[in-house]
């Protein structure tokens, strides 16, 4: 059995202004690569880290260049990461970040 790896759709934001900037059609490409557009309209939703990785490629391919992963992280918010970003914002290193993350989980908030 294989390990499978996702990311949550909110990582198609980034990717999607950085398509916008590079002038390719996010809703063909998305088809292309084999993700459901409907999968970036859900905030919950989770797509394979391959499919991501596939599709940035994808768009490397398309312009015949290498640097599409620079523009996506041009693009990059931390709310991405949702709870996590922001903690990781408040902190002053990553280890806070999660300690932060840590004690809004026992809380039960």
């Amino acid at each position: 059995m294989t390990d499978y790896f996702s990311v949550l759709s909110g990582w198609l934001i980034p990717i999607k202004r950085a398509m916008d900037e590079w002038d390719i059609d996010f809703n063909s490409t998305l088809a292309d690569c084999g993700i459901k557009t409907s999968d970036f309209k859900d905030p919950e939703s989770r797509i394979s880290a391959e499919r991501v990785s596939q599709l940035i490629e994808y768009c490397n391919h398309l312009k015949e260049r290498h640097d599409f992963a620079i523009t996506v992280a041009e693009n990059f918010h931390p709310g991405t990461f949702h709870i996590l970003g922001y903690a990781m914002m408040a902190s002053n290193n990553l280890y806070d970040a999660f300690k932060r993350v840590e004690r809004y989980k026992k809380s039960g908030v």
